[in-house]
């Protein structure tokens, strides 16, 4: 593609509704670097509460409600998971694994005492999943 052409079509990308990220976008990844997950139900303006060593609620600056999370340490917590037999997850390539994000919430929450700022922050976290479809996340074998 020349580099007027390139240009043009991203003029008209630009110029398209489906350009870039919409406000009810539900954004879910693995950041393999930082071994964490993140969960945005919206692309606005955050601030970050930590819970504790495990979970950092996003909370909109706008509207001051959890909007998604961050949840750290993801491979000691699918450890814990592959104890437990009563735990849904599935190898979907021989590298990859498809495991339950309701799961690695409350295996987190039950690695420390409960007290009422856990208790409210993990139920936000759990309340901003909303549909099905994001419910689990691929994640790396280790």
């Amino acid at each position: 593609m020349e580099k007027d052409e390139f240009i043009k079509q991203l003029e008209n990308d630009i110029k398209s509704p489906e350009f870039g990220s919409k406000p009810n976008d539900h954004l879910m990844w693995y950041n393999k670097e930082g071994d964490c997950i993140h969960f945005k139900t919206m692309d606005v303006d955050i601030i970050g509460k930590r819970i504790d060593e495990f979970l950092t609620l996003y909370i909109s600056i706008e509207e001051q409600k959890p909007i998604g999370f961050q949840l750290k340490d993801i491979h000691a917590l699918t450890r814990l998971l592959d104890a437990d037999i009563m735990v849904e997850t599935d190898v979907t390539t021989s590298d990859k694994r498809l495991v339950s994000i309701n799961m690695l919430i409350l295996k987190a929450f039950a690695k420390r005492p409960p007290n009422i700022n856990r208790v409210s922050g993990y139920t936000d976290a759990v309340g901003v999943i909303t549909k099905d479809e994001y419910n689990s996340v691929e994640i790396p074998v280790s």
